[in-house]
């Protein structure tokens, strides 16, 4: 059991699913979500717990593949006194066909292709999986989402490109941008982006963050 950062809510973490890390944290400190969440590979709900008290979110869907993540959310919810219960599925993101409902979609995605994997395959299934993955990650969320409506990730750097281009060959408009490095003057490691569906062109960049520098603002949410 660990202590949620930034909040006073409890999560429950372990083997056979991703705990969460820095990007998660940074992504959460970055979204801005709004009325129904879709979270695409929500894990064990550390982006849930980080956003309930942030901006107006007024009801969350978490999907994954992976059962233990799942079952370590649920063991989540019963430690904690919410606002209201998640909708929870175990569903791959392909699977999903429900058009133009969500206010806002969210995602961490698989987003390694070449990286060295380790011996826990949920983790692995978490963030190492092929090219392809990243674009079925966008264009569900692009056609999950009402017009207008908020899509929100986050990427390492060297994915900019194809996040880029991913989301406007599927109808996201890239609108923000934050990117974090691990340490003050050094290049960045990681970038948010916030997309809007069907949204006019013009993209705003966000002041940069560096972990070292930054790390309590983005473990407060502030």
């Amino acid at each position: 059991m660990d202590q949620v950062p930034g909040t006073d809510y409890q999560i429950v973490q372990g083997e056979g699913a991703l705990s969460y890390s820095v990007d998660s944290l940074f992504l959460s400190y970055f979204a801005r979500p709004k009325g129904q969440v879709l979270d695409l590979g929500c894990g064990p709900g550390i982006l849930f717990f980080r956003l309930l008290g942030k901006g107006a979110m007024t009801g969350y869907t978490g999907i994954d593949t992976n059962p233990q993540a799942l079952d370590y959310f649920k063991k989540s919810l019963e430690e904690n006194s919410l606002p209201y219960r998640p909708d929870l599925r175990l569903e791959d993101v392909g699977a999903l066909s429900v058009h133009g409902h969500y206010d806002t979609v969210i995602t961490n995605p698989p987003y390694f292709t070449g990286k060295l994997q380790g011996k826990d395959p949920g983790k692995n299934q978490a963030k190492h999986q092929g090219p392809q993955v990243l674009d079925l990650f966008i264009e569900r969320g692009a056609y999950s989402l009402k017009p207008l409506g908020f899509f929100y990730m986050v990427l390492p750097v060297d994915r900019l490109v194809d996040g880029l281009v991913l989301m406007r060959s599927h109808g996201l408009e890239p609108k923000r941008a934050q990117t974090l490095a691990k340490k003050e003057g050094k290049g960045p490691h990681w970038i948010a982006l916030e997309g809007r569906k069907g949204a006019r062109p013009g993209l705003q960049m966000d002041q940069a963050l560096f972990l070292d520098r930054d790390y309590d603002w983005i473990y407060s949410m502030k």
